[in-house]
């Protein structure tokens, strides 16, 4: 008996060696995406597909869409629970690439080389100059307000995606991409169960108002290599050593409108006395208040293209004129003409829309419209008011403020006392807010509406009594 416990033991003391040097006493190590609601977790609208991808998009400067600011998320590697806990290095390799497409790549544990289109290099090779604000004072439809001119290294995974290693009981580092057929690595302590590495998606490296972005999509690729020590100080979990941190560029905008056109009175033509109208869509001054002259506004930067119709082209024809703009020609000017056959007093109503071919959902690019009435008149009336009288129409209808987020204040001087309707109706002409104001003859009135829950979009007030009536736009950011 004594003979077989000895031989026992001895046997079991040569596997436990055995499973030393094969590996089965170190602890296995696989990397991961840190989930949404995790701490270092995804934020600003990142987003984590597990097991291991982590999508990023650039941000940009908007006037449009919602901003929300650096786009971020986090890869983890993590130490089984089995296993040595002595401290020991581990080896990586993190690489920067530009791709091909992404449509093949979430599913995927490898990158393709021939997805890939070049390799980028840790610090970058182009540098970006963010645009100026100008001299003015900003207004909140700036989100955010434009930064200060900086130059901003990018087109490297520093400039681009800038990853840190967390603090855990060493310091808070930089993560540099590795050279090719080379490694780097992490120090692990004892006591750590996990190293978590943050990426961010910086500056995009579009620019207001004509360029759409050249980077393309990008991808760092982190993989965990084998331990460098022997014998080794760990080894891999199967199909769980790499992870991939996708960059693309801003999601796609709707175009908006940020400086709705007004009504406008035009004469008949007289002899040898055409009458014409030019309006600039595309107005390279900026407002006061630091908003573009554009009509229309594109936070993607690509260039518009419009679609205009006229209610009664017999009346009033309208047409396209190019306009040349940051050293390229565009067709941005809109050009009205009276034809001598419109009738007197004649209300034709203009139709603009704006597409930058990137919308495919009618109910995001139908936001892109603007409509404003043409008066044609034998004499212009030397005022507004004068021309809204002889339209029989409620002077000085305004809103405030315009372009609006949440609340805005309708005001009109009403000719009459009594009960007047007030309805808001979207570019399509469905009624979306209806409601009755009390008016008193000769004074301004004034009804606050809360369109917070409004979509985006021109909106059409109108205030009427059966005999008056008056319109304005608002445009809802």
């Amino acid at each position: 008996m004594n003979i077989f416990r000895t031989t026992l033991c001895a046997f079991l003391f040569c596997v436990a060696s055995i499973d030393a040097v094969f590996g089965q006493d170190v602890p296995t190590l696989s990397v991961s995406v840190v989930g949404s609601n995790e701490p270092n977790g995804t934020a600003n609208g990142a987003q984590a597909i597990p097991p291991a991808t982590l999508l990023l998009r650039e941000r940009r400067h908007t006037m449009a869409a919602a901003d929300n600011g650096f786009q971020s998320g986090s890869l983890r590697i993590t130490r089984s629970t089995s296993g040595s806990r002595a401290a020991f290095m581990v080896a990586y390799s993190l690489e920067y690439f530009v791709i091909a497409n992404t449509s093949a790549l979430f599913s995927t544990s490898r990158l393709s080389p021939r997805q890939v289109i070049m390799r980028l290099p840790n610090v970058g090779t182009q540098t970006l100059q963010l645009p100026a604000p100008p001299n003015v004072t900003l207004v909140p439809v700036f989100t955010p307000a434009l930064p200060t001119p900086t130059p901003v290294v990018i087109n490297g995974l520093q400039g681009d995606l800038s990853p840190i290693l967390r603090a855990s009981t060493t310091t808070q580092l930089p993560l540099a991409a590795t050279e090719p057929n080379a490694s780097g690595t992490i120090a692990w302590a004892s006591v750590d169960n996990e190293r978590v590495m943050t990426f961010t998606g910086r500056w995009s490296d579009q620019a207001w108002p004509r360029n759409p972005g050249v980077q393309g999509h990008r991808v760092a690729v982190l993989r965990l290599l084998p331990s460098p020590a022997s014998p080794p100080a760990y080894q891999i979990a199967p199909n769980q050593d790499s992870a991939f941190v996708y960059l693309l560029d801003p999601a796609l905008a709707s175009p908006v409108i940020i400086n709705p056109l007004p009504d406008v009175a035009m004469r008949r033509p007289q002899a040898g006395m055409p009458s014409e109208h030019f309006l600039e869509l595309e107005s390279p001054a900026w407002r006061e208040d630091g908003i573009p002259g554009f009509v229309f506004y594109d936070d993607n930067y690509d260039p518009l293209r419009y679609t205009i119709t006229s209610s009664d082209p017999a009346s009033v024809s309208v047409r396209l004129l190019p306009l040349n703009l940051d050293g390229g020609t565009q067709s941005s000017v809109l050009a009205l003409s009276v034809t001598p056959q419109a009738q007197l007093n004649a209300r034709v109503r203009i139709s603009i829309s704006a597409s930058d071919g990137t919308n495919i959902d009618p109910a995001i690019a139908r936001f892109a419209r603007d409509e404003f009435i043409v008066h044609v008149r034998d004499m212009l009336p030397t005022s507004v008011a004068a021309t809204q009288a002889q339209n029989n129409e409620i002077p000085s209808i305004a809103s405030s403020p315009n372009p609006v987020t949440d609340k805005c204040t309708v005001s009109a001087i009403v000719p009459d006392a009594g009960f007047y309707r007030l309805r808001v109706s979207d570019v399509l002409g469905n009624l979306v807010y209806t409601t009755f104001v009390e008016g008193k003859r000769g004074q301004e009135q004034a009804h606050q509406i809360d369109m917070t829950g409004f979509a985006a979009g021109t909106y059409f007030v109108e205030i009427h009594n059966g005999k008056a009536a008056g319109t304005t736009k608002i445009v809802k950011m």
